[in-house]
């Protein structure tokens, strides 16, 4: 899952996107650029690990229609009925916050296994159908900062770079050994 781990590293790095927290509000709110990019999210204090790691990855995949056409014809156009004596349906293209907000519902219904919107159907057809293993898996990576896989991790980065650039299969494995530091030990 690119676009989450995408995600926190710009955040981690301070590259675009940020967080902050508030007692004020009892929801996450997302705030979006005029490019329909991801600015900042805003968590309610004391909001549990996981609950997070959910509305990243939500906000990570919604953030998909400022760079891909496909994502904003998902999120931006939808169907009604038509005004006139015959019945008929029209394609209408939705202004840029409804885009955002049918993203965003529809990345939250992708990450809860819910049927959910266009966008959801979008999502599935680009990733595969979200699994209870992929989501388990993908709230481990978001919540854990300890290993390499872990999207918080500094190393996660490095280690992948270092795969590339050998030639060498990312696996989960290779990565751990990739992010290993070197210790150099002077025989006495």
């Amino acid at each position: 899952m690119v676009p989450p781990r995408s995600m926190v590293t710009n955040i981690r790095t301070a590259q675009g996107v940020s967080i902050s927290h508030s007692a004020d509000i009892t929801a996450p709110q997302f705030s979006f650029s005029t490019e329909n990019s991801v600015q900042h999210i805003k968590f309610p204090t004391g909001m549990a690990p996981e609950e997070k790691a959910e509305h990243l990855m939500a906000a990570s995949f919604a953030n998909l229609i400022s760079t891909d056409t496909l994502a904003m014809r998902a999120a931006g156009t939808y169907e009604r009925e038509a005004m006139g004596f015959l019945p008929r349906k029209i394609d209408i293209t939705a202004a840029p916050e409804q885009m955002q907000e049918t993203a965003i519902k529809g990345s939250q219904a992708y990450i809860r296994l819910e049927a959910g919107n266009s966008y959801t159907a979008f999502l599935a057809d680009r990733f595969g159908p979200m699994t209870a293993e992929h989501r388990a898996w993908a709230q481990h990576v978001m919540t854990v900062d300890s290993a390499p896989e872990a999207a918080w991790s500094p190393r996660v980065t490095p280690a992948t770079d270092v795969l590339l650039n050998s030639g060498v299969p990312i696996t989960s494995r290779a990565r751990d050994a990739a992010a290993l530091k070197p210790t150099i030990r002077r025989e006495r």
